[in-house]
C-alpha cells in the first residue's frame, strides 16, 4: 500500500485470536529506492499504539570498542551470581 511518494507502507496484522490478543497490527514504513526503514507503528492487543518515526538511520557504522566498556559510577557495588551445578 502507497503512503506518500516514495514510500511504501507493509502492513502486518496476525490471522490468529491467541496472537492477536497480543499484538493486532504491525505497520512497517519503508523508503524507496533503497528499503530504508522510516517507521514503525504497533498496536497492542489491549488496544495501545507505539509509533517510532525513524530518521538519521546508519547502517553498520563504525563504532568504536570503548562504546561497549560497562561504565559504573563511583561508589557502585557489583554482585555477582553464579548458578549452583548440581552434583
Amino acid at each position: 500500500v502507497a503512503k506518500r511518494e516514495g514510500e511504501i507502507e507493509i502492513r502486518l496484522e496476525p490471522r490468529e485470536d491467541k496472537v492477536r490478543g497480543h499484538l493486532k497490527r504491525l505497520l512497517l514504513t519503508v523508503a524507496l529506492p533503497g528499503g530504508m526503514l522510516r517507521r514503525i507503528d504497533y498496536v497492542y492487543g489491549e488496544g495501545d499504539e507505539i509509533l517510532f518515526d525513524l530518521s538519521e538511520v546508519a547502517v553498520n557504522p563504525v563504532l568504536a570498542p570503548e562504546s561497549f566498556e560497562l561504565k559504573l559510577p563511583e561508589g557502585t557495588r557489583v554482585l555477582r551470581h553464579k548458578a549452583k551445578v548440581p552434583k
